[in-house]
């Protein structure tokens, strides 16, 4: 990987949110993540699904090994899975927010 790869911050994109579900609890599930410091929560109607949002996330990454895996994926294109409620399987799908041209 070269070096402008590396410093690349991706955003995070949650494709699909619950309309319900507000800005603190988004931002609360991510702080328990460690994943790095939150500068931006972004709510986004989706135009064909008045019950949904899409959630984007400006975050400056930890350094940390684990955490610096986890972006390595996000760059790549992969998505992950994060489970924000364990008293049912509800999770989101998380990948890197990529602005349309």
């Amino acid at each position: 990987m070269n070096s402008s790869s590396s410093s690349f911050e991706p955003m995070l994109c949650i494709p699909r949110v619950d309309v319900k579900i507000d800005k603190k609890f988004i931002f609360n599930k991510f702080c328990k993540l460690k994943w790095g410091f939150i500068k931006e929560i972004i709510e986004i109607p989706l135009r064909n699904d008045p019950e949904q949002k899409r959630v984007i996330i400006k975050l400056k990454w930890n350094r940390e090994e684990e955490i610096q895996e986890i972006k390595q994926k996000i760059q790549k294109g992969e998505s992950i899975k994060m489970v924000y409620d364990i008293t049912q399987p509800w999770f989101w799908k998380i990948q890197a927010f990529v602005k349309k041209q």
